[in-house]
């Protein structure tokens, strides 16, 4: 064995700036020396990186040991798994250089996205299509089928229910065409209601075009009947989805794009609003609230701002407000949606001067105080994502890095794509930062982005 003082070393970078580290027979560094040099480098002790490394890296999620970390240093024995290896440079800022390779991301092989991934959220196990094209048709038992399938996904979500709702969609067509008289006059509200329950869940998933598409098959069926009411609440969740859409868009760097779907959904929420004598209460105060949280967006001006607050404000009195066949429309208006949405218009303001992070956290304590249980989570997950926001705005970078990982946890467990992807963005803003250049944490998140986005790399 050749004693460690006659190992080569040398210094790597164009500067020699990292090193001087001992020279394996493959001509890189030996990996114990460089996790040594960037433990100090990044003012990391032992245990401390046992804790982290082992909570991204094991699938318990439990800590490595103090003692494992200084086996594997002494032993230069971490592991040679390429995603291992890829979350301890990402976690230690460690060069690709030093592990021959021109970019950290060469260590990642890139995988295609299985579309029968099994799901991760809760929900009640769904009656196959066989069961209900055979089983004797109820329009009571899909009402409450439906009001059953809208609150689960209000609480958690039921992705893992997209196939049996299709199938009770497709039998309760069948039923309006060829079955009783009373079917045929009832259903197609029925019909409406499941569509715009797969829209939601379409968009959840960031499936916007699908999701658009079911609320235009819905929104024809509601005009061709006059069914006021319905066509208010498909065109409130339109507007929804084509600002999620523009959501997507700006993420992805089309501008253009984003503000056209932002227009788009200011039409929907007007549109809407022309039926306001004949919707319910409930729905026309979400409608007015979507409205001004989509104008507070569009502002180019203080003043264009502040009108739009002002008409966050209307929707105030209609705040409670109860709606009839509440099981199909599903569009709630309590105080902890009013508050939600007026700390995201807090935040969404394009013009610096308008954006109000402390007032944004001061509605995001009143929507938590007004909450019942059980909390529903998708509302938790983006009521985090807003309150990391609103320090990231601050330019407090340690707070919005820590808020966003609380509320990646959300999130996953609830499968909840455009959640996810909303903490992405915040990342990506985070990363070039000079805190986020060197922080622990920042490299943490984008380690729990990546197992959240491809699971399947981290098997």
């Amino acid at each position: 064995m050749i004693a460690l003082e006659t190992v080569e070393k040398k210094c790597w970078g164009e500067h020699g700036e990292y090193g001087p580290y001992r020279v394996q027979g493959d001509g890189l560094p030996y990996f114990s020396d460089v996790i040594w040099d960037f433990l100090e480098r990044n003012g990391l002790g032992v245990e401390a990186f046992a804790h982290i490394y082992g909570k991204l890296v094991r699938r318990n999620g439990e800590p490595y040991t103090k003692s494992r970390i200084y086996q594997m240093l002494r032993d230069n024995s971490f592991p040679t798994d390429p995603h291992r290896r890829w979350i301890l440079a990402r976690l230690l800022h460690i060069p690709p250089l030093l592990l021959g390779l021109a970019s950290l991301d060469d260590l990642l092989t890139k995988q295609e996205e299985e579309a029968g991934k099994a799901e991760k959220t809760r929900t009640t196990r769904p009656v196959t299509a066989e069961n209900i094209s055979t089983k004797r048709f109820s329009l009571e038992e899909y009402r409450q089928i439906l009001a059953t399938y809208w609150q689960q996904h209000r609480e958690t979500t039921v992705h893992g229910a997209t196939d049996d709702i299709r199938g009770r969609l497709r039998r309760l067509e069948k039923e309006i065409l060829y079955g009783e008289i009373s079917t045929k006059k009832h259903g197609i509200p029925l019909l409406c209601g499941y569509l715009m329950l797969l829209a939601n869940i379409a968009s959840d998933q960031e499936c916007y075009n699908t999701s658009i598409i079911y609320l235009n098959q819905a929104y024809a069926l509601a005009k061709e009947k006059a069914l006021y009411q319905l066509q208010t609440s498909i065109l409130c969740r339109r507007g929804w989805a084509f600002k999620e859409r523009g959501e997507q868009c700006k993420r992805r760097g089309d501008i253009d794009a984003a503000l056209r779907d932002l227009r788009f959904a200011a039409r929907d929420f007007q549109e809407a609003i022309t039926f306001e004598k004949k919707a319910y209460p409930g729905v026309n105060g979400t409608v007015i609230l979507s409205l001004g949280k989509v104008e507070a967006e569009l502002a180019q001006t203080p003043y264009d701002f502040r009108q739009a607050i002002k008409k966050l404000d209307r929707a105030e009195a209609f705040v409670g407000k109860k709606n009839d066949e509440e099981e199909i429309h599903f569009i709630q208006l309590n105080e902890e949606r009013y508050h939600l949405d007026r700390a995201a218009a807090y935040l969404a303001a394009p013009i610096k001067i308008a954006q109000s992070p402390g007032d944004a956290r001061r509605e995001l304590r009143n929507a938590m105080a007004a909450t019942t249980l059980p909390y529903p989570r998708r509302r938790q997950a983006y009521g985090t994502i807003l309150k990391a926001q609103s320090y990231y705005l601050e330019g407090d970078y340690e707070e919005a890095t820590k808020t966003a990982r609380e509320a990646l946890v959300i999130a996953q467990d609830i499968n909840s794509t455009i959640n996810i992807a909303r903490i992405a963005t915040l990342y990506d803003a985070l990363k070039v930062t000079d805190y986020g250049k060197s922080s622990i944490d920042v490299a943490a998140l984008e380690i729990e982005l990546l197992k959240a986005q491809q699971p399947d790399l981290f098997l």
